[in-house]
């Protein structure tokens, strides 16, 4: 008998897009993942994922989206807005229908009560034609014909917790990679509280009473185990969050600068700039191009 030792939490985005790709096959779907936090990254900080995972790439979602007038903005709000407030509000599996009449189940991933990723699985009819305010142009509609009947209640459980499985999986591989190498407890936990908090408004003194210490023995330990000052630690994970984000969606600045925690976009554009040398349009520019 041969065993095949396997490289357990280090797998490389190449072999991630390659699993992803056999489990598209295997279940006849396409898998979309939203990386809501920009937290999903390789040990060099480069997104965990491919730009294409983040959008919809059926030929029904993106054929002619950026070319037709307003299907981009109602396809944003549909699967960026409405169906992440749907996910975050009921932190379980669900299925959603589009104004194009596709269906997906609609998969949020949750790590510390934290709702980090949304998967989602499509796409499919649930109707015999195209519903009434689709698309009418004669592709689409041939293309909705083709696709394969909305999912039965079985398969929808089955799919879901594979797809839940699926995200903790990448959250446990692209989460904070450098945290599994962390041995000191204290340092762990100063970073996690950061790494976790980040996309929020916190201070040294709510770092300090999760930490169980006053801010100023806070403020020092946090120099004597990382070299670095709480603002910086700070300052570093949303920095690398907001590169993400940039290279891997299609995200506007405002909501960039939003979801990491800057409470408006000048001061995300100008410490970006400060941090990089140079803006998040250039910056998004020249790494797309």
């Amino acid at each position: 008998m041969e065993f095949f030792p396997l490289k357990t939490g280090t797998a490389t985005g190449e072999e991630i897009e390659n699993a992803l790709c056999a489990i598209e096959n295997a279940f006849s779907i396409a898998i979309t993942v939203h990386d809501l936090q920009g937290r999903l990254h390789g040990g060099n900080k480069d997104p965990l994922l491919p730009l294409y995972r983040k959008v919809h790439q059926h030929p029904c979602c993106l054929r002619e989206r950026y070319r037709e007038t307003g299907w981009s903005a109602r396809c944003t709000s549909d699967c960026f807005t409405i169906s992440e407030q749907v996910a975050d509000e009921q932190a379980k599996p669900y299925l959603k229908t589009c104004w194009k009449g596709l269906q997906e189940l609609v998969v949020p991933v949750m790590h510390n009560s934290q709702h980090l990723l949304t998967l989602y699985a499509g796409v499919f009819r649930c109707e015999a034609r195209p519903p009434e305010g689709a698309p009418t142009q004669k592709w689409f509609r041939n293309l909705y014909m083709s696709l394969p009947t909305a999912l039965d209640e079985k398969n929808v459980q089955v799919l879901s917790v594979m797809l839940e499985m699926l995200g903790h999986g990448l959250i446990a591989i692209g989460l904070r990679p450098s945290a599994h190498k962390e041995t000191n407890p204290r340092t762990a936990a100063l970073t996690g509280f950061i790494a976790d908090n980040a996309h929020r408004q916190i201070t040294l003194a709510d770092m300090a009473k999760h930490l169980h210490l006053s801010p100023s023995r806070a403020a020092h330990l946090a120099v004597e185990l990382t070299g670095s000052s709480f603002q910086a630690l700070l300052l570093q994970e949303r920095m690398a969050r907001a590169r993400n984000l940039l290279i891997s969606t299609g995200q506007k600045q405002e909501e960039i600068s939003s979801a990491i925690g800057f409470k408006n976009c000048y001061y995300f554009n100008r410490t970006f700039k400060k941090y990089f040398g140079e803006t998040p349009g250039k910056y998004r520019q020249k790494h797309n191009s």
